[in-house]
């Protein structure tokens, strides 16, 4: 079957980047305007400006957050389809994060009516959700996040200790696919930190500068998350990179031991090899019977 021209997960990660800059530009802004301050630095406009550049912050973190879980679905799924409960695991978690993701978005600006008394503290008449929906549910979507990572890392790495592929290739994908474990770790102190920070007062100082805790995990998961969906496409770019550059090399060399077939014997040194398949083994042919190239490195029979 021939690859698409614009694969969905490689789609998916485009636009992950794309809203994570836009976003990432948004919080440098924020950071400008004073926030990670303490509150007491802080006059209340500036609380109100920088609770409002949060809560515009929050889509683009969920959407990051969310469909880059469904691009690593999407590449373990094709990567380990020989295991076909393991593939619909993938499948059914990752659909059901995103579910989960995309009805929290709302959820969030339907706490308030009007929407401005979200981030406007002083607006005390206005109608507000009871705050313990949203830290329920924010939680649950952590928790699930945070399965969803433990599955990517745990089953693959088991299928990969099987491989008979040398050492070092089975380390190294078991490094990159052990981000996961990472990424879990945030999902984890996220839910930790919102769970402590639900039990505050609202009239707790101080409020606005913990709440600073989980946007730097968010971040760390966000950026990880890419990482982790990008390093498979950019193999294969970095090899088609590596083939189209050492063709010409190969060339220049034999043309310089075609003008000087005397200096092989007088210097005994013998010329570099540009062949990606020679300098590259690829693992044997029982190593994986998929049908394709691993997108990790491995070769499939």
């Amino acid at each position: 079957m021939e690859r698409p021209f614009f694969p969905p997960a490689e789609c998916n990660m485009a636009a992950e980047q794309v809203v994570k800059v836009v976003f990432s530009i948004l919080t440098t802004v924020s950071i400008k305007a004073g926030l990670g301050k303490h509150d007491r630095d802080m006059t209340t406009t500036q609380l109100i400006g920088v609770f409002k550049d949060l809560w515009i912050c929050l889509p683009g973190s969920v959407f990051v957050c969310a469909t880059a879980r469904v691009s690593i679905a999407i590449l373990l799924a094709r990567l380990f389809a020989i295991y076909t409960w393991f593939k619909w695991c993938c499948i059914g978690v990752s659909a059901l994060q995103a579910l989960v993701s995309a009805a929290f978005i709302p959820l969030g600006f339907l706490r308030a009516r009007p929407v401005e008394a979200l981030w406007d503290f002083t607006m005390r008449d206005a109608w507000r959700m009871d705050p313990r929906v949203w830290d329920y549910f924010a939680i649950f979507l952590q928790s699930l996040w945070t399965f969803c990572d433990l599955v990517f890392v745990l089953f693959p790495v088991i299928f990969i200790w099987r491989l008979r592929l040398p050492a070092w290739q089975k380390m190294s994908v078991i490094l990159v696919i052990g981000l996961s474990l990472v990424t879990m770790a945030m999902s984890i102190l996220k839910a930790v930190t919102m769970t402590w920070l639900s039990k505050a007062p609202p009239d707790s100082t101080d409020l606005h500068y913990n709440s600073v805790l989980p946007i730097l995990y968010g971040s760390l998961e966000e950026c990880l998350v890419i990482i982790m969906g990008c390093i498979p496409t950019l193999r294969g770019v970095f090899i088609s990179t590596v083939v189209g550059v050492g063709g010409p090399v190969k060339n220049l060399v034999r043309m310089r031991r075609s003008k000087n077939p005397a200096s092989r014997n007088e210097i005994g040194i013998e010329p570099v090899c540009c062949n990606v398949a020679v300098c590259f083994p690829h693992a044997g042919h029982d190593a994986l019977s998929m049908g394709e190239t691993n997108i990790y490195g491995a070769h499939h029979g």
